[in-house]
């Protein structure tokens, strides 16, 4: 299993206006920081994300990644030994 630390700055242009007054990392922002630091390269395909609590600017995120057999990778994110992210990818062309 790989791991990674992601945190976002309070002034991050993807905050703007999401949302004001308690800001929240876009889901969206959270899944490609994954791809980045893991270096998952060619086609990619998310087939399921659950986001199941809202991320603060600021807030150390964990990334683990688990490589399976044809090309699946199980992804989950923890804010402080909380899950607040699953998601299943596919990459390459299997799937």
């Amino acid at each position: 299993m790989r791991h990674h630390r992601f945190t976002l700055e309070p002034d991050a242009a993807c905050l703007a206006g999401h949302f004001p007054g308690r800001p929240i990392i876009p889901g969206v922002v959270l899944l490609d920081a994954a791809i980045a630091a893991f270096d998952l390269r060619g086609p990619l395909r998310i087939v399921q994300a659950k986001f199941l609590k809202p991320c603060a600017p600021s807030t150390a995120i964990d990334m683990y990644l688990e490589e399976a057999p044809g090309g699946r990778l199980d992804l989950r994110m923890e804010d402080e030994g909380q899950t607040v992210l699953l998601a299943r990818m596919q990459s390459g062309a299997a799937g």
